[in-house]
């Protein structure tokens, strides 16, 4: 890697995109181009959302190694962030791997990798 790693603006995904899907993605690869991610109603559907909680719970879909953040606090910036970690640093900070987002209503939901492990607020 470069002394100096740099991502310009251009580079990064278009974020006034409504739906995005990173088809190089290890999601798409390896269960083929023609999987869709869960739409936003399959993932509020399993969340059994409480609409008075202002921040939803993420959905785990375990079968497919996916996990979804979403709500009306959730960004496409986080998004963003996380895709570029992966690109430019690699290994060196670990992220989830982003399959990409929707937008719905007020809600943003990001589609990433599932890690599993103890998560932090059990630590």
């Amino acid at each position: 890697m470069p002394a100096n790693p740099q991502i310009h603006a251009t580079g990064l995904p278009d974020g006034r995109e409504l739906k995005m899907d990173f088809l190089e993605s290890s999601f798409f690869k390896n269960n083929g181009p023609n999987r869709c991610l869960p739409t936003p109603a399959e993932v509020r559907a399993l969340s059994g959302t409480n609409q008075a909680r202002p921040q939803p719970l993420p959905v785990i879909f375990e079968h497919l190694n996916l996990i979804v953040k979403f709500g009306p606090h959730v960004a496409i910036v986080e998004a963003q962030c996380l895709w570029v970690i992966k690109r430019v640093l690699r290994e060196e900070v670990p992220v989830p791997e982003v399959y990409g987002w929707r937008v719905d209503g007020r809600d943003v939901f990001i589609y990433m990798q599932y890690i599993r492990g103890e998560t932090l607020k059990d630590r």
